[in-house]
């Protein structure tokens, strides 16, 4: 689905969103809040049922890459 990692089969609404900012404002600085690695909220709540085709280590890797190069600002970090 994303363009630059080819392991993210199905991307989470919130990576997804980050791809779609990116590409509509590619000279502008993003900022980013929340990514937790699905630590906290209703991603780790016993009763919440993963989708299988989220890879989420592949998005905190994905995400990190994004901070690493410039790319997005992670507020959290």
């Amino acid at each position: 689905y994303l363009v630059s990692s080819d392991r993210l089969v199905e991307p989470t609404c919130g990576i997804r969103t980050i791809h779609k900012i990116l590409n509509l404002y590619k000279n502008d600085e993003i900022f980013i809040t929340g990514f937790d690695g699905f630590m906290t909220s209703w991603y780790w709540n016993e009763t919440h049922k993963t989708n299988p085709k989220h890879s989420y280590m592949n998005e905190i890797l994905y995400l990190k890459r994004l901070t690493k190069s410039g790319k997005v600002v992670n507020l959290d970090e």
